[in-house]
């Protein structure tokens, strides 16, 4: 299952792209892979990313993961 997302970015693409890194570990726990995440030329804020999950259980695990998600808005 391959979703998109968009969001804007509060902290910069960096300090995401540490975020994501950090959590790596996570991801596979989840059965999630990245496959595509970058930003707009003109607006590097507004990040879009590209998500493959195992099934659609593993996305509710992943969305349902509050300590990730408390990272993901640190």
């Amino acid at each position: 299952m391959i979703i998109k997302m968009s969001v804007t970015l509060t902290k910069g693409f960096a300090t995401w792209k540490e975020m994501v890194h950090n959590n790596a570990d996570r991801g596979k726990k989840h059965g999630f892979r990245m496959i595509f995440a970058g930003t707009e030329a003109a607006d590097d804020s507004k990040l879009h990313v590209i998500m493959e999950f195992q099934s659609p259980e593993s996305l509710e695990a992943f969305k349902n993961d509050k300590e990730l998600a408390q990272k993901r808005i640190d």
